[in-house]
Order: structure tokens, then sequence, then C-alpha cells
């Protein structure tokens, strides 16, 4: 793995750790304004890269932020129309969530090299 990615990979799994956690508590965990409802927040982080093996090509965040890099209130807007991973757990939360579950968009990274 490329030095100038592996710190970008571990502050983003350290992210995702903590997102799940907190997402993830005993049912009497309570947000701010959800009240006794037991309103779930799950963090909805996206990373893809597409790669060949073979390719001598490094993948920097330069490839990341020309291929699709959203951050936080970008993602939604930018992913929730289409066909991809974000957009189905955006419609999974309105259909099966019943109004108890609320996605908190962190990031979404996208790369080909």
């Amino acid at each position: 793995m490329h030095r100038l990615i592996r710190p970008y990979i571990f502050i983003l799994s350290s992210i995702f750790l903590i997102s799940f956690m907190t997402g993830c508590t005993s049912t009497d965990y309570q947000t701010p304004d959800a009240g006794t409802s037991g309103l779930k927040r799950i963090a909805v982080i996206h990373i893809a890269q597409e790669t060949n093996s073979f390719s001598t090509v490094l993948t920097t965040l330069a490839e990341f932020e020309s291929s699709g890099l959203y951050y936080g209130d970008e993602i939604f807007p930018a992913l929730g129309g289409g066909k991809n991973a974000v957009a189905g757990a955006m419609a999974a939360a309105a259909e099966l969530g019943e109004g108890r579950v609320e996605l908190v968009p962190i990031l979404s990274a996208n790369a080909m090299s």
C-alpha cells in the first residue's frame, strides 16, 4: 500500500469504528433530539477503489478527488439519485427504518487506478 494512502486508511478506519460504536449502542441510547423514540444513527462511509494488481500506477488522494470524494452533507445530493451503495442505503433506511433510523453522512471516496 502506498505510503501516502496508509494514514488516510487508518484515519477512516478509526472514524468508522467510532461511528459504528456510537450507532450500535443499546436500545436505551437517546440522541438529544430523539427523546424516547429510540432513534438510531448510522454512519455512512463508502470507500471504493477499482484497481489492477499488475498496474504500476500508485493510487493517491488525487485519484479519489478526480473520481469522487465527498464529505458530510455533500454525499446524499451527489450520490442519492444513482444506482450505487449510498443510494441503496438511503432507500433501505427510508423503506425499512420506519422513521427510527437517521443516516449520518461521513465520507464517500471513489478511485480508479
